[in-house]
């Protein structure tokens, strides 16, 4: 970083560096405005605003059921019966004279 400045108060001199630097800065603030122009243009258009915005609902409406429904003490959870396994029954060799 030291060296960057460095140089550039070598090609630019004491009295002219603070004007390049605040060109810069505003060179790179109309780029990020105008980078955000274009991306908020693409989502009015497109639609893809509105559809990220619905997915955002749905996703913390989810969350907000999810955590009301929680009991981290496990107090509430009521413990689901176990099916009975059913037996595999093996081919037997008859079968297959059959076909």
């Amino acid at each position: 970083m030291l060296v960057v400045v460095l140089v550039a108060l070598l090609l630019f001199g004491g009295d002219k560096l603070p004007e390049v630097i605040r060109s810069i800065a505003r060179g790179k603030a109309y780029i990020q405005n105008a980078s955000q122009e274009v991306k908020n243009q693409i989502n009015r258009e497109s639609g893809l605003g509105d559809a990220i915005n619905d997915v955002r609902r749905t996703v913390e409406e989810a969350s907000r059921e999810a955590s009301q429904d929680f009991d981290p003490t496990w107090e509430t959870v009521v413990p689901t019966p176990e099916k009975p396994k059913e037996k595999e029954t093996a081919p037997t060799p008859d079968a297959d004279k059959e076909n």
